[in-house]
């Protein structure tokens, strides 16, 4: 396994596990309030990620960039969630998870591009 193979998989694992935790951040956020309006918020913070899940299991890079244009709505949200003045822990995790999950993601989506079209140059 060449340096570029093993990078990629560092990040492709970092990418699935921050993956993992954000939708795990949605779930428990919006499960806390039982009501109707509260399953259509989950549902449409939920259906952007997961509509990408097929093609992040098959590793594709592309995919990986589609998740970085995908949190950056993700982040903008995060932002003017975090800088309200009624910030909670949450606001602040989910800023935290944005930013590490784009970058997992940018690395991981430079890795896969160059295994995957046989360009072994690394820096």
């Amino acid at each position: 396994m060449t340096t570029l193979e093993h990078r990629f998989l560092l990040f492709r694992n970092i990418t699935y596990g921050l993956y993992a935790l954000l939708l795990a951040l949605f779930l428990f956020w919006n499960l806390q309030q039982l009501d109707r309006l509260h399953f259509i918020v989950l549902a449409l913070q939920l259906l952007p990620l997961l509509a990408l899940l097929p093609g992040l299991l098959s590793q594709y890079y592309r995919v990986f960039s589609w998740l970085c244009f995908v949190m950056l709505l993700y982040f903008v949200f995060a932002v003017m969630g975090a800088m309200s003045s009624m910030a909670t822990a949450y606001d602040i995790v989910f800023l935290i998870l944005c930013v590490l999950l784009f970058s997992s993601s940018m690395f991981c989506s430079r890795y896969a591009q160059r295994v995957q079209k046989g360009r072994a140059t690394e820096d």
